[in-house]
């Protein structure tokens, strides 16, 4: 079933484009990889891509894929959903597969989401396998005129049981479509506590 999903978004994906309104496509180099806290390149830098077709900005159906290296081979996750919007608000419904080359990295999963957004305002819910769930909550200012300062919180439950905690601070500045900033991070999930700061660079086409 896992290979019919990737072939299927490797055949379909590239067929939605030819009808895109709207394209995009990020190249970003971070010198560091970390999703909800945990560092997924031990610490070293990565090089990533991440595509998204929708038929209008935040509206309608998307589909899209992100890539990058991780400590032992790769990651590819490909996702899909669909944003409503509702007044000054943005609905998004959706779920993403997590594919990985090297299965000593880590297996195969799929997650489900739900979220809703208000300007840099989110509020996201997420449930996948395993009776993990993931709650996710942040928002942003425009500081120094021109920059942007991003907050994060996040907390994971499995079966129903807090898991721990994860927050980050991002500042980040465009320069035309070239997005640069630097982002912390701290995570006390056990056994461990850990965190991180790097800086990236992306390029928006």
């Amino acid at each position: 079933m896992k290979k019919i999903l990737l072939v299927l978004s490797f055949l379909i994906i590239p067929s939605l484009s030819l009808f895109a309104a709207e394209r995009t496509l990020e190249l970003t180099l971070t010198s560091n990889y970390v999703f909800r806290g945990d560092t997924q390149t031990g610490d070293k830098a990565a090089v990533q891509a991440n595509y998204t077709w929708m038929p209008g900005e935040n509206a309608g159906f998307y589909a899209g894929f992100f890539a990058s290296n991780v400590s032992q081979g790769a990651e590819v996750d490909v996702f899909g959903g669909i944003k409503l919007p509702l007044g000054s608000l943005i609905l998004d419904f959706g779920a993403v597969e997590y594919m990985y080359t090297d299965s000593n990295f880590k297996d195969f999963s799929h997650e489900f989401y739900a979220s809703v957004q208000y300007d840099l305002t989110y509020l996201k819910y997420s449930f996948g396998e395993n009776e993990a769930t993931y709650l996710d909550v942040g928002t942003g200012f425009k500081v120094f005129s021109d920059m942007e300062l991003l907050l994060h919180y996040g907390e994971v439950f499995v079966a129903g049981n807090p898991g721990g905690n994860d927050y980050s601070v991002s500042l980040q500045k465009e320069i035309t479509n070239v997005n640069v900033g630097v982002t912390a991070t701290y995570e006390d999930k056990a056994p461990t506590k850990d965190s991180e700061i790097f800086a990236f660079i992306s390029l928006d086409y």
